[in-house]
Formats: structure tokens, sequence, C-alpha cells
């Protein structure tokens, strides 16, 4: 969670101002997120019918739900943590080579939204009905939230958030028109 280099400060003339090297608590994390959306797309024609076998451009917006389960595997590896007494309940102190280190157990959250999408293409007539799609897809999601929980998952804490959220991907696929 920190690595870098820390300048001591106090009232010890001998101490302060000595930079030392310091690495902190590390943090591996999965992030995965479902949306379940509503999006309006307006294809840019002229005229009453598609055209067949020419490239179609589009945009589209639209709002959703998006459902973000983060897993959390904070480690110790340096026991600089060990002591505080707020994560202890969070895993099980273990002794490595002589220091306390805390062993945290892995950690689910789920966090619900709503996000905002935004989407622009092309498409290609292959028939009335059927157009093949290249797009990309661009999609808002507020707040993130990653936790810590104990053995038996009854006491949860959130530990830290990531906010405005950008998701980005791009998509090939068969669109059906009715």
């Amino acid at each position: 969670m920190f690595s870098g280099d820390v300048e001591l400060q106090g009232g010890d003339p001998q101490v302060a101002g000595i930079v030392l090297p310091m690495q902190s608590a590390s943090v591996n994390s999965d992030v995965t997120t479902d949306v379940v959306s509503l999006m309006a797309f307006y294809d840019f024609y002229d005229g009453l019918y598609k055209p067949m076998r020419t490239a179609i451009p589009y945009i589209g917006f639209g709002i959703g739900y998006a459902n973000s389960k983060t897993v959390l595997n904070l480690s110790d590896p340096y026991g600089d943590i060990a002591y505080q007494l707020d994560l202890t309940q969070y895993g099980e102190i273990v002794n490595v080579n002589g220091a306390d280190m805390i062993q945290f157990y892995k950690s689910e959250r789920h966090t619900s939204n709503f996000a905002a999408l935004l989407a622009g293409g092309v498409s290609y007539g292959i028939n009335e009905r059927m157009f093949l799609d290249f797009g990309a897809r661009v999609m808002y999601v507020p707040r993130i939230k990653w936790g810590l929980t104990n053995v038996d998952d009854t006491r949860h804490r959130e530990f830290f958030s990531a906010k405005n959220m950008i998701y980005a991907n791009v998509m090939l696929g068969i669109r059906f028109e009715f």
C-alpha cells in the first residue's frame, strides 16, 4: 500500500531530515462489474429504410444498474501493521522468522450503483433484419468499495474506495432489428 521514501520528523536534530526507504502492507485485488442497462441508439442514414451492404455509423446512450464485486487480499509482509488493534480482528497474528505479521482473511464486497453509458460504432447491413456491428462503449460508475471481513463474515469494515470509475470496451457482434 505504500512504497517510497519517508523523511523523519521530530525534535531530535540528529534524526530530523533523515530519509528512509520504507515499504508497508501490500494489496492484491480483483474487480468484476456486472451491468444491466437500458440503451437507446440512433443510426445516421438518410431515407426511410436502412441501406444494405453499407457502413452506417451510430451513437447510443443509456443508464443502468452496476453491481461491482471486489475481492481483497491484504498482506503484511513486513509486520508493520501487526498490532493495529482495529485490523487484528480481520486476520490472524502469525510469527514468521521471529516477526509478528497479520495473515488477513480474503474479503469480498459487493457495491451497487447506477451506471451511465455512452456508445458509438458502425453497423453493416447483411440483410433487412441482421447487421454486423462493431462499436465501443464507455461506462461510468460513481463509486466502488473494498472492505475487510472477519473469518466468519459477520464483521465488515470499509477499507478504501475508488470514485468516478470509467470502464471502456470494444464490441463485435450481430445485431437483429425488428
